[in-house]
């Protein structure tokens, strides 16, 4: 690597810079958005099947009741007449990943727009996209931790919390590979 120092700083020169990086910086304004518009569309559906049909939902993964019960059989249909009121946190969780998916595919469509019109990166739809990225990875955070600390304690839902707790660490990464494309690539 050749550098060219002057005034005390080193600058590297441009033709020098390997085509290894150029192909990563490709593919990270590829895989940036397409990164971003993934967790906000599958969050925003998730979250909307949970708050209209948690009842059903729940039951295909036996996530209401015992592990036995097969989700097309007369002991499924009891145990989701039994435990109508568990159907409550699920449609709250439901109602904010719809909130939480809306904010995050706003701030990036407001923010894709100013880059079709050139603005500079550093924009206020640039730094609100980054906000809503954080918060989202502090959601998904703190929802695999207290998972994962339902699951370590053999609670009863440790079923619904396995599912979960695997669902949030999945936007867990999403979300840390989008911010991490934010700043690699500009987008």
């Amino acid at each position: 690597m050749n550098v060219r120092g002057g005034l005390g700083e080193r600058t590297k020169l441009i033709d020098e810079r390997p085509d290894n990086s150029i192909a990563m910086t490709n593919q990270a304004s590829v895989l940036g958005p397409l990164t971003i518009k993934s967790l906000a569309l599958i969050r925003a559906c998730i979250g909307a099947t949970l708050a209209v049909a948690p009842p059903r939902l729940l039951s295909l993964y036996f996530l209401m009741g015992n592990d036995t019960a097969s989700p097309h059989s007369a002991a499924a249909a009891a145990v989701t007449e039994t435990h109508h009121s568990s159907v409550l946190l699920p449609r709250l969780l439901g109602v904010r990943e719809v909130a939480l998916g809306l904010l995050l595919w706003t701030a990036f469509r407001r923010h894709a727009d100013q880059r079709r019109r050139g603005v500079p990166q550093a924009t206020e739809a640039r730094r609100g996209l980054r906000g809503v990225l954080w918060a989202n990875l502090a959601v998904d955070v703190m929802d695999a931790v207290s998972c994962a600390a339902v699951v370590a304690a053999g609670m009863h839902e440790k079923n619904a919390a396995a599912w979960f707790g695997a669902g949030a660490m999945v936007f867990v990464v999403l979300g840390a590979l989008g911010l991490l494309s934010l700043d690699a690539a500009g987008v």
